[in-house]
Formats: structure tokens, sequence, C-alpha cells
């Protein structure tokens, strides 16, 4: 039992058959391509979080170099309170690298540090 396609359902069937492969493919390269620009996001993520770990790193070294030079100053070192609470002072004043920069006891609280004359310290 054969079904009766006159012109007009013989033509429809030809347009459906020669645009369904174009509707799909479509589809496909729009999945794709949000799948790669995805990846592209990750990739500058990480990119940035890399860029943002080496500057941190940077800066950690720094402290750390500034932290050294600090402790081994003789001023520091002989525990002269008079002469040591110079050097919190002295390098607030240096590149604004840190807002402030303080002396611990080794009890814990700050002997000294560089917003000593600042009244929001």
């Amino acid at each position: 039992m054969t079904l009766p396609l006159n012109l007009r359902k013989r033509l429809m069937l030809l347009m459906v058959a020669t645009l369904l492969p174009l509707f799909a493919l479509s589809i496909f390269k729009a999945v794709f391509n949000a799948n790669a620009a995805v990846e592209r996001a990750l990739d500058d993520l990480r990119f940035a979080a890399s860029l943002a770990a080496a500057s941190q790193q940077r800066a950690t070294e720094t402290v750390q170099q500034v932290l050294t030079a600090i402790m081994k100053t003789p001023d520091i070192q002989a525990g002269q309170p008079a002469r040591r609470a110079r050097h919190p002072a002295e390098l607030r004043q240096a590149p604004p690298l840190h807002t402030n920069l303080g002396i611990r006891d080794m009890t814990g609280p700050p002997t000294r540090h560089a917003l000593a004359n600042d009244k929001r310290a």
C-alpha cells in the first residue's frame, strides 16, 4: 500500500530532506563554538590567576627581604628601643609597598609601628 503523493507533498518532503541536515549542522556548530568559547575563557582565567599568583609571590619575596634587612640592622639586634623606633617610620617614607610596618615584642604586642603619630593606627 503506497501513499498517494502529489507534487506539493513531494516538494515539501524534498525541502525537509534538504533543510534538516543544514539545521543539524548549524546546531552542532553552535554547540561546538560554545564549548570552544568556554575553553578560551577558562584558559584566560588560568592565565590571569597565574599572573596574580606571580605578583603575590614577588610581593611576598619583597616583604621577606625587607623584614630580613630590618632584622639584620645593628639597632634591632642590639635591642636599643630609642634607636629602633625610627626604622618603621623611615621605611614608610620609601615607595608605598606597605601601608604600615611594625615591630612586635617577643610577647606579642607591637612596640613600634610606622603610624605612631597617626590617629588611625
